[in-house]
Protein backbone atom coordinates (compact mmCIF):
# COMPACT_ATOMS: atom_id res chain seq x y z
CA UNK A 1 0.00 0.00 0.00
CA UNK A 2 3.08 2.12 0.96
CA UNK A 3 4.85 2.09 -2.50
CA UNK A 4 1.84 2.45 -4.35
CA UNK A 5 0.75 5.66 -2.71
CA UNK A 6 4.08 6.78 -3.28
CA UNK A 7 4.30 5.45 -6.92
CA UNK A 8 0.59 7.92 -7.25
CA UNK A 9 2.75 10.90 -5.64
CA UNK A 10 5.06 10.29 -8.28
CA UNK A 11 2.52 10.60 -11.22
CA UNK A 12 0.86 13.59 -9.49
CA UNK A 13 4.24 15.36 -9.36
CA UNK A 14 5.19 14.45 -12.76
CA UNK A 15 1.85 15.65 -14.20
CA UNK A 16 1.73 18.54 -12.11
CA UNK A 17 4.78 19.44 -14.50
CA UNK A 18 3.40 17.94 -17.72
CA UNK A 19 4.88 15.11 -17.94
CA UNK A 20 3.10 12.21 -18.47
CA UNK A 21 4.74 9.64 -21.21
CA UNK A 22 7.31 8.13 -18.39
CA UNK A 23 6.40 4.50 -17.08
CA UNK A 24 7.18 4.13 -13.56
CA UNK A 25 8.15 0.61 -11.86
CA UNK A 26 7.07 -0.55 -9.10
CA UNK A 27 9.79 -1.84 -7.19
CA UNK A 28 10.59 -2.02 -3.10
CA UNK A 29 14.19 -2.98 -2.50
CA UNK A 30 15.75 -4.47 0.68
CA UNK A 31 19.20 -3.28 0.72
CA UNK A 32 20.22 -5.26 4.07
CA UNK A 33 22.17 -7.85 1.96
CA UNK A 34 21.79 -10.42 4.35
CA UNK A 35 18.14 -10.36 4.48
CA UNK A 36 16.29 -13.70 3.36
CA UNK A 37 13.10 -12.70 1.96
CA UNK A 38 10.38 -15.86 1.36
CA UNK A 39 7.44 -14.22 -0.90
CA UNK A 40 6.07 -15.03 -4.15
CA UNK A 41 8.45 -13.79 -7.18
CA UNK A 42 5.19 -11.83 -8.45
CA UNK A 43 5.70 -9.04 -6.24
CA UNK A 44 7.35 -6.34 -7.11
CA UNK A 45 10.41 -7.26 -4.17
CA UNK A 46 13.64 -7.97 -4.21
CA UNK A 47 16.98 -7.76 -2.28
CA UNK A 48 19.76 -5.25 -2.98
CA UNK A 49 21.94 -8.75 -4.55
CA UNK A 50 19.01 -8.87 -7.31
CA UNK A 51 18.57 -4.93 -8.45
CA UNK A 52 21.89 -5.55 -10.66
CA UNK A 53 20.60 -7.68 -12.74
CA UNK A 54 16.57 -6.11 -12.42
CA UNK A 55 18.21 -2.96 -14.27
CA UNK A 56 19.29 -4.87 -16.95
CA UNK A 57 16.37 -5.67 -18.03
CA UNK A 58 15.31 -4.49 -21.35
CA UNK A 59 12.80 -2.14 -20.61
CA UNK A 60 15.58 -0.16 -18.83
CA UNK A 61 17.49 -0.38 -21.81
CA UNK A 62 15.67 2.13 -23.88
CA UNK A 63 14.84 5.31 -22.73
CA UNK A 64 11.75 5.83 -24.51
CA UNK A 65 12.97 9.23 -26.08
CA UNK A 66 12.33 10.99 -22.09
CA UNK A 67 14.33 13.33 -20.83
CA UNK A 68 16.01 11.31 -17.66
CA UNK A 69 17.96 14.09 -16.62
CA UNK A 70 14.59 16.36 -16.23
CA UNK A 71 12.88 13.51 -14.59
CA UNK A 72 15.41 13.61 -11.95
CA UNK A 73 15.49 17.61 -11.31
CA UNK A 74 12.06 17.04 -11.42
CA UNK A 75 12.14 14.75 -8.54
CA UNK A 76 14.71 16.20 -6.87
CA UNK A 77 12.95 19.41 -6.84
CA UNK A 78 9.53 17.59 -4.79
CA UNK A 79 11.94 15.45 -3.08
CA UNK A 80 10.75 15.77 0.87
CA UNK A 81 13.80 17.15 3.52
CA UNK A 82 12.24 18.35 5.88
CA UNK A 83 12.92 16.03 9.27
CA UNK A 84 9.51 16.50 10.85
CA UNK A 85 7.72 16.11 8.05
CA UNK A 86 9.52 12.63 7.09
CA UNK A 87 9.07 11.50 10.91
CA UNK A 88 5.48 12.51 10.49
CA UNK A 89 5.12 10.25 7.00
CA UNK A 90 6.70 7.46 8.93
CA UNK A 91 4.68 7.74 11.72
CA UNK A 92 1.38 7.95 9.57
CA UNK A 93 3.06 4.37 7.98
CA UNK A 94 3.01 2.81 10.81
CA UNK A 95 -0.04 3.25 12.24
CA UNK A 96 -1.99 2.48 8.42
CA UNK A 97 0.09 -0.95 8.81
CA UNK A 98 -1.05 -1.59 12.60
CA UNK A 99 -4.82 -1.13 11.45
CA UNK A 100 -4.43 -3.26 8.37
CA UNK A 101 -3.32 -6.26 10.70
Amino acid sequence: MQNQAHIDCIRHILGKENVYSVNIENLVVFSNKKVQLFIPNKLPIINIKKLSKYLRKDSFEKDNNFDVEKITNILLKHQVTDKKLIANHNKNVKIMAKNNK
